[in-house]
């Protein structure tokens, strides 16, 4: 069974979350927010190649909606949770557990109703009635490439949520063809493509502008291919140009 490092436990307060810098995905973050507003149970598949933003866009989401209440779920490192071939059921529902209850919520009883699993592992009822208990909870899965078995697991636990009137919403991860299986049951799928040019490009600009940074012409063009190749690149380089001017952020 995976064990997550105890020196660290996953928080539901804001200061928890760090501010994520993102560009041209507002459409995209505009669909979510929707469905975090409605405060129904609900599964969202975000799918893109590797390098589109996916990352970005849970950070970004998961910031906002902390920022309105919900709890989220994070190892113990910090980083978002990703399904893959080692992780067990045991293993996601510890995670799970290591996030602060819900006010009011009797935990007792939750005890109860989720204790004796069978040998092979927790039931999918118990990920649910776990989740439940922390609502309103945003749970994030940033990569989805679990076993067969959890596959059918945690299917099934979707299946369960899907019928229950929990403020839980699943935010799931992957390239398009490792989420198949989800995307039957997501409420919605978000498909991300490249971004465009012209908006990461116009962000350079402003950036630079703000910070009264002069960037040449073929500075300003190589990043803008940089990012638009790998999104991850722009946390680099937006680091890179605030250090220049660090008295503009004081």
């Amino acid at each position: 069974m995976t064990r997550w490092p105890d020196s660290t436990t996953p928080s539901d307060s804001a200061s928890s979350v760090e501010h994520v810098l993102i560009v041209g995905r507002d459409r995209e973050i505009a669909a979510i927010d929707r469905v975090l507003k409605h405060r129904r149970p609900a599964l969202i598949v975000v799918s893109g190649e590797v390098g589109v933003g996916k990352t970005w866009l849970l950070r970004r989401v998961e910031e906002r909606a902390v920022r309105e209440g919900w709890r989220t779920v994070r190892l113990p490192s910090g980083a978002l949770l990703g399904f893959s071939a080692d992780t067990t059921s045991a293993s996601v529902i510890e995670l799970v557990r290591r996030v602060p209850v819900a006010p009011h919520t009797n935990t007792a009883d939750i005890v109860a109703r989720t204790s004796g699993s069978p040998p092979e592992g927790p039931r999918s009822y118990d990920l649910v009635e776990q989740l439940r208990a922390r609502a309103p909870l945003l749970f994030i899965i940033d990569g989805y490439r679990p076993s067969p078995e959890l596959n059918t697991w945690f299917i099934a636990a979707i299946e369960a949520l899907k019928q229950s009137a929990a403020t839980v919403v699943v935010l799931v991860a992957e390239v398009s063809a490792e989420v198949r299986d989800l995307a039957g049951l997501a409420s919605h799928v978000i498909g991300l493509e490249p971004l465009a040019v012209d908006a990461v490009r116009r962000h350079f600009e402003l950036l630079a502008g703000g910070l009264k940074i002069e960037l040449s012409a073929t500075e300003l063009d190589s990043y803008v291919q940089a990012v638009c190749q790998n999104m991850g690149v722009l946390e680099q380089l937006t680091t890179v140009l605030e250090l220049a001017r660090p008295e503009a952020f004081s």
